[in-house]
């Protein structure tokens, strides 16, 4: 048999889900009503320093940050790789970027 106290914690949990439901499904009615250029900020124009971006995920995401219209600058202690995403980078978009390496 179930004491007072398991029984009030059963009803505190059980509110607490349907408040929490209630609050998720709130959520996602008004962001599916709110287009998402106003969800969104821009970063066209914008400069974005990139750590480790000459490869793996640091590369993707200076891509990504380029087609954007983001200013990417790639900083990477390899002297070779930075140059060479650079100009991929560069030529793909037509645009310009700054790349220095530590070493």
């Amino acid at each position: 048999m179930m004491t007072l106290r398991e029984g009030m914690h059963m009803i505190y949990d059980s509110l607490l889900f349907i408040g929490m439901a209630i609050v998720y499904f709130t959520e996602t009615i008004i962001l599916t009503l709110i287009p998402r250029r106003y969800r969104a900020k821009s970063i066209k124009g914008e400069i974005a320093l990139i750590t480790g971006g000459a490869s793996g995920i640091g590369k993707l995401i200076a891509i990504k940050l380029a087609k954007l219209g983001a200013h990417v600058i790639i900083w990477d202690i390899n002297k070779n790789d930075p140059r060479k995403q650079a100009d991929v980078i560069c030529r793909y978009f037509n645009i310009k970027m700054l790349v220095k390496t530590l070493f």
